[in-house]
């Protein structure tokens, strides 16, 4: 692995443990619905994910680990990005609780 590579996924890595720390203290979509600082936190991380995921990580790396979804985590970034007055929240919610976890261990995995 080239070391451009192994600096973007130490950061996504970082990114995500920030997320999980964020969340401790959330455990229903209506705390983190009346958590505007969290919200934030939550969603400032979510697209640094997607933006190292798409410029900083390469070609030949996405093709080695092709089940992680790439193209989903910066479709999400762009979809925070442009559409961040009307975020649907639960959308946020639902990708910590259901994917998370899951894109967490694929990440690691490719270290």
């Amino acid at each position: 692995m080239i070391e451009r590579d192994r600096k973007a996924i130490e950061r996504v890595i970082h990114h995500i443990e920030l997320i999980n720390q964020y969340m401790k203290p959330i455990s229903t979509l209506d705390d983190f619905n009346n958590n505007s600082i969290i919200q934030d936190a939550v969603v400032f991380n979510f697209l640094q994910i997607g933006e190292i995921t798409k410029t900083r990580i390469s070609d030949e790396l996405k093709k080695q680990c092709s089940t992680i979804p790439w193209n989903k985590l910066y479709g999400f970034r762009n979809r925070l990005v442009h559409d961040y007055t009307s975020i649907i929240l639960n959308v946020v919610f639902d990708v910590i609780v259901e994917d998370l976890e899951t894109l967490d261990k694929q990440i690691k995995s490719i270290l």
